[in-house]
């Protein structure tokens, strides 16, 4: 390591994980789990739900409620590779779609019994989500997710430019 990057090396507990989880320093290193090497005891009782994509997401919740100690270090130790079939590759698909409302869902309920001022951030990715797909995917592919709530956000949202409401509007009304 050189001296203008020194080596970083930080510790959290599990749980301090969960509330970094929608930190902007943080996302989504602390989400996905290919970035990470853990003891086996930690992933016990726990499974990847079959047929769910972003499946590391889905698990977030019960992996760091245990009680353990997350180290980070600066040093780049593993490597992701991207393919162009991946699921990081074709973000705007039906099963993403599905899957991130499940994703939602069981967020939304972990965080109403522990982490309530989550519940905010949670529902604003969410909906942002929704919102950049129906802007610039397929429209039709997103109108079954939409609710009151989403429609809601990105009209009230003061850092999306007038002329994209517009268009979330007209991709809303457009049969």
């Amino acid at each position: 390591t050189n001296d203008e990057n020194p080596l970083q090396i930080k510790i959290f507990e599990g749980n301090q994980m969960i509330t970094n989880l929608y930190d902007s320093n943080w996302y989504p290193k602390n989400v996905v789990v290919w970035n990470k090497v853990y003891k086996k005891e930690v992933f016990k009782g726990i499974r990847y739900a079959k047929g769910f994509n972003h499946e590391d997401e889905l698990i977030f919740t019960d992996l760091y409620s245990k009680d353990f100690k997350v180290v980070y270090t600066s040093r780049k130790l593993l490597y992701y590779r991207i393919r162009e079939e991946s699921i990081m590759s074709n973000i705007y698909s039906v099963t993403n779609l599905q899957s991130k409302k499940e994703l939602y869902s069981k967020r939304k309920l972990f965080f109403a019994d522990q982490y309530s001022e989550l519940q905010k951030y949670n529902r604003i990715k969410y909906s942002y989500y929704i919102a950049s797909g129906m802007l610039n995917s397929n429209a039709k592919l997103f109108k079954p997710f939409l609710n009151a709530e989403i429609i809601k956000y990105v009209l009230g949202n003061k850092e999306l430019h007038w002329k994209s409401k517009i268009l979330f509007i007209v991709k809303l009304l457009k049969p």
